[in-house]
């Protein structure tokens, strides 16, 4: 992948009511042709797999009664104005603080820089 690629993706991250370092924010990148059934069980396995004992998952895989999480996707709206145009933008979280952030961006790219360092950059989608 060169620095000069941009994509169009999904894009999960880490977000809370403090800031959170850069590296280790984005929890997972995803094609954005994935339903968004699929993308809601990616999202609650992650924050369960990060927040959850090895108990509370065994609890949830059970077979006969499973016990659900009790975190669970959200689907927020938000309308945003775009030169002079108003645009609903969509978006998931799940968990509390820290929570998940899901979403469509655009001009997703990864910067390398001269201490060979690594960041990511993208816009929100509009």
């Amino acid at each position: 992948m060169s620095e000069k690629e941009k994509y169009k993706v999904f894009l999960i991250t880490w977000e809370r009511t403090v800031d959170i370092p850069e590296e280790g924010r984005i929890a997972l990148v995803l094609n954005l042709r994935n339903s968004e059934k699929k993308i809601k069980k990616m999202m609650e396995a992650l924050y369960y797999s990060k927040y959850y004992s090895i108990e509370e998952q065994l609890a949830m895989a059970k077979y006969n009664k499973p016990s659900k999480g009790s975190y669970h996707v959200e689907k927020h709206f938000k309308n945003e104005e775009f030169g002079g145009i108003i645009k609903r933008r969509v978006f998931l979280t799940c968990g509390a603080n820290p929570f998940l952030k899901g979403r469509a961006v655009e001009n997703f790219h990864v910067k390398h820089n001269a201490k060979g360092g690594v960041s990511y950059e993208w816009d929100e989608k509009k």
